[in-house]
């Protein structure tokens, strides 16, 4: 097999190119194709020694015309392998695209995607037909992001460049003119958000890209902390958002919901606790109670809040307000 995918890409060009020549009459040689290619000629050379000795191609230089042909027509390059598992993670992954369908990712994911697509050749080691119909990836909602707004931020990320951007709240129609220094980008539930020093705030914030516009890229430049890392960043987090004071929380789950709780990671710190009467008591810390409310809620009376008092108060506001609804 080649030594990667760049080399596997070369060998494909490099084999159509040599039938290009054999039909046309004018074959390709080492200063030819790696100007074509735009790689130096001793790597093209490397390209057509591992053809001739690794796949055994029927490769010759033909003087006369200074060129390399094959000297038995109907030689094919060998098929590309790859295992079950490979394949279905593949094709998977291209599954799961359809998330993104209207988010500006999208088409540069599906770009790599046929990229890859190119360098297979048509036959490969197992036949994935079935996978349509037999496994699939349901996407989730997704947020609706400004291309336009997509673009800049990406670009301030890659400059280290400063952002000026209007930021609307969820509960207010009024947008704010944000400066913010970008320092990531993530993915969270079929949106994105950007955590972003805020100039205003003074602390870094979390900004959700659907509700970002009017994206000006400035020309300041700033430094990333030594000390900002991802993973510690979002530690006491439960879900994107965070906050600055820590809570512990726990949830009392009634012995109906604790066998779909224990099935799952909710949180890297988390604790469980059986109980004999088939309950469980989960443990975990958070910075934020927006989100651990909402899911909270989600399980409606199979779950009691125990902690924090706070958000114990908050769970009842919200089930007593969704009863009055009713009424």
């Amino acid at each position: 097999m080649p030594e990667n995918k760049s080399q596997l890409a070369r060998l494909l060009f490099i084999d159509e190119q040599i039938r290009q020549g054999m039909n046309s009459g004018r074959l390709p040689n080492c200063s030819s194709l790696a100007q074509a290619y735009e790689v130096s000629s001793k790597t093209i050379q490397r390209d057509l020694d591992f053809l001739r000795q690794r796949w055994e191609a029927p490769l010759a230089y033909d003087p006369q015309r200074r060129g390399y042909h094959y000297t038995q027509e109907n030689y094919g390059l060998p098929a590309l392998h790859v295992n079950e598992g490979e394949m279905v993670g593949l094709l998977l992954a291209r599954q799961g695209l359809e998330a993104y369908r209207n988010t500006p990712v999208h088409d540069s994911l599906m770009a790599v995607f046929q990229k890859l697509a190119d360098v297979l050749p048509d036959k490969v080691s197992v036949d994935a037909a079935w996978l349509g119909e037999r496994i699939t990836v349901l996407p989730e909602q997704h947020a609706i992001i400004d291309p336009d707004s997509w673009n800049l931020v990406c670009r301030a990320l890659q400059l280290s460049r400063s952002l000026y951007f209007d930021y609307r709240k969820p509960r207010d129609p009024n947008a704010g003119r944000r400066q913010a220094d970008p320092y990531h980008l993530t993915h969270y539930q079929g949106a994105w958000y950007l955590l972003a020093y805020c100039h205003s705030r003074r602390r870094i914030l979390t900004f959700a890209l659907s509700r970002i516009s009017k994206v000006e890229l400035q020309d300041r430049t700033f430094l990333v902390p030594e000390d900002f890392k991802l993973a510690d960043s979002r530690r006491n987090s439960f879900g994107i958002f965070q906050g600055q004071k820590v809570y512990q929380v726990d949830l009392r789950f009634n012995s109906s919901a604790a066998p779909y709780v224990v099935e799952r990671i909710w949180h890297p710190d988390q604790g469980i606790q059986s109980h004999q009467d088939g309950s469980l008591t989960l443990s975990l810390p958070t910075t934020d109670l927006i989100e651990i409310k909402r899911w909270v809620l989600s399980w409606g009376e199979e779950v009691k809040v125990l902690a924090p008092e706070k958000l114990q108060e908050e769970v009842k506001r919200s089930m007593a307000a969704a009863l009055d609804s009713y009424r």
